[in-house]
């Protein structure tokens, strides 16, 4: 699920409670409030802070951004569990609840973290709640899945890759411009590129497989031809400029053929579930609040709203 859901409902242990009664925006009826967005906010803000990395403003709107469409498919996900009678009980979300106290060196020290942070056991049982559910159905939706076998062999095909990562599109397609005329792509990669453990070898990363490398990377570095130079590439890391080297189909193990297997197939119920989750938003009213008192990302925010607010233009 987008931003993984689990990581959103299990980071809620953590940190503290938004402000504010604004209604950010409304599911098929059902409101996400501006309290809900800014608490995700400030759990995943504090965890960049204790990781040593401030967010810049750019990146806090583009974070609120992405929370926001995280709570759109936690909301259609759990409306979804309802009408298919599918929930926890409360034995279950207790059972959950004794794990994560188990993480602290007693009961009061957990208790003196939540109050620390302004959480309630509440809320915490509630986010459980959520993540159980998720659990629940993630199964079902994927029920049946097969993996084929072209979709095995194209999954763990390698390749090998160079490329020079950047932060911005402009400064990507100055550096392409450089190679273009002839700049040494090590040399550059040298300079330029924020992958400095690849860096260091004038940007090859190695043999990977597909299912291994970040979607957007990995789309380019099979599809195009050997020793091409990419146009610009974005991930979630950046911009890449990408150079596939060569590409094998690996020798396996009868038990790395097995436990590769298992792994690919986890990953393709991961995106045949993506898929349904986008079907359902496709059908969903959802429309956004853009005078709520939440710092949205102008541009982003318009992009979403011509995407999902799409009922009433059927």
């Amino acid at each position: 699920m987008k931003r993984s859901l689990i990581l959103m409902f299990l980071a809620a242990s953590l940190i503290l409670s938004g402000c504010g009664p604004e209604v950010v925006a409304t599911v098929n009826g059902k409101k996400i409030l501006a309290t809900d967005l800014n608490r995700r906010f400030e759990i995943i803000k504090l965890q960049n802070q204790a990781g040593g990395a401030e967010l810049t403003d750019e990146e806090a709107g583009k974070l609120k951004e992405d929370i926001l469409d995280s709570l759109i498919d936690e909301t259609l996900l759990i409306a979804y569990a309802a009408a298919e009678n599918i929930g926890a009980t409360s034995e279950e979300v207790s059972s959950k609840l004794d794990e994560v106290k188990k993480s602290f060196a007693s009961e009061g020290d957990f208790l003196s973290k939540l109050k620390e942070n302004g959480l309630t056991l509440e809320f915490l049982g509630e986010e459980i709640r959520k993540s159980l559910i998720y659990e629940k159905v993630f199964p079902k939706v994927t029920e049946g899945f097969e993996l084929s076998e072209d979709d095995f062999n194209s999954a763990i095909e390698e390749a090998q890759t160079k490329h020079i990562l950047l932060d911005d599109e402009k400064t990507a397609k100055e550096v392409l411009d450089k190679l273009k005329a002839g700049g040494d792509f090590a040399a550059l990669a040298g300079e330029y590129s924020k992958d400095q453990g690849s860096a260091a070898n004038g940007g090859d990363i190695g043999w990977a497989s597909r299912y291994g490398l970040v979607k957007e990377y990995g789309d380019v570095a099979f599809s195009q031809d050997l020793n091409v130079i990419s146009e610009p590439t974005q991930s979630r890391f950046g911009w890449h400029i990408i150079v596939t080297l060569g590409k094998r189909a690996p020798t396996l193990s009868g038990q790395e053929e097995a436990a590769l297997r298992s792994e690919v197939t986890e990953v393709k119920k991961g995106e045949e579930f993506e898929e349904w989750l986008k079907e359902l938003r496709e059908e969903a009213d959802i429309k956004i609040n853009r005078k709520a008192d939440v710092e949205l990302d102008e541009e982003s925010d318009v992009e979403s709203n011509e995407k999902i607010d799409n009922k009433s233009n059927k």
